[in-house]
């Protein structure tokens, strides 16, 4: 299957605003490359296609989004030109590159720069590497086997190792738990795995939740529902544990929801927001919550609210 891949040149404080936009406009999943990785790809000529002069020192890190191959990229710079109306941060060049892919490519892609990773006392293990661990870790009980297929969601990223160290500094046993905008689903099977009793996943992508049915059964995991949804608008459901890597922006959004959903003495993991944004959501989550621990990462904020009652 062919797809249109759009890269998008900017700075970390922009990132995830240009990754929204590319969700938002319908991506099949969203890529966030730092400057270190891109200098790397390019000596092994990966990105040949890149054009000189795309790569500056002002510019730190470029978001890739994918789409059918007849999706116009002139939309997505209209949308931008809103946003960067609207920002006060640093944007950087925005330059827009669009290449023609096979499904199969960008999945080697994936082989490629997914490797295993130990998060705290947990690692995660790309499904092509299962076989080999399953031989030589004696770690099985703490180890995630993930494909992220076309969704968001490795472990990799400060913003989802971060999550991944939170989940285990909770009580998951007999707890319940959802996870708003799942991505890969990597953050709700990592609760499944350490005890939690089940996991509801939530997200507007439809590969991400085919994903999620496909990590779920390469780990063996059960007792969980996948859905489309936006945030949790609609759900009645109470739960022990909300897991939230999103932007700083949906974040806010969230939180009328979560007060509903959450259950008494309930916690919520927030992840995914940038160092200029965080005391916005922090102010935010205070009016609600009980901050009971934070933690930064490479301009990245992570950290895990209690329910007031």
């Amino acid at each position: 299957m062919l797809f249109k891949e759009i890269s998008i040149s900017t700075t970390s404080e922009f990132s995830e605003i240009v990754a929204f936009v590319l969700g938002e406009l319908g991506s099949q999943g969203t890529s966030i490359f730092d400057a270190k990785e891109i200098k790397k790809t390019l000596e092994e000529t990966y990105w040949d296609y890149v054009d000189d002069g795309v790569i500056v020192n002002d510019i730190e890190v470029v978001v890739k989004g994918f789409f059918d191959d007849g999706f116009d990229e002139n939309i997505v710079k209209e949308e931008l030109e809103v946003y960067v109306k609207m920002s006060e941060c640093e944007t950087g060049n925005l330059n827009l590159i669009t290449k023609v892919i096979d499904s199969k490519d960008w999945e080697r892609a994936h082989l490629k720069y997914f490797k295993v990773k130990q998060i705290k006392d947990m690692f995660i293990v790309p499904t092509w590497d299962k076989e080999e661990w399953k031989k030589k870790s004696e770690n099985i009980k703490k180890t995630l086997y993930i494909d992220p297929g076309l969704a968001f969601g490795t472990g990799l990223h400060e913003t989802t190792s971060m999550c991944i160290e939170h989940v285990q500094q909770v009580e998951l046993k007999n707890k319940r738990v959802v996870d708003v905008g799942c991505g890969s689903g990597i953050l709700g099977l990592a609760s499944l795995r350490l005890g939690a009793k089940d996991c509801l996943f939530l997200d507007i992508d439809e590969n991400a939740i085919i994903a999620v049915h496909q990590n779920a059964k390469t780990n063996n995991l059960a007792n969980f529902e996948a859905k489309n949804n936006s945030l949790l608008e609609g759900v009645e459901n109470k739960f022990d544990i909300v897991l939230a890597n999103l932007t700083a922006d949906l974040l806010l959004k969230l939180v009328k929801y979560v007060t509903h959903n959450m259950r008494n003495d309930g916690k919520i993991i927030i992840s995914g927001i940038i160092d200029d944004r965080v005391q916005e959501v922090k102010k935010e989550y205070l009016k609600h919550f009980k901050l009971i621990k934070e933690k930064e990462e490479n301009g990245w904020f992570s950290a895990i609210f209690k329910k007031q009652v």
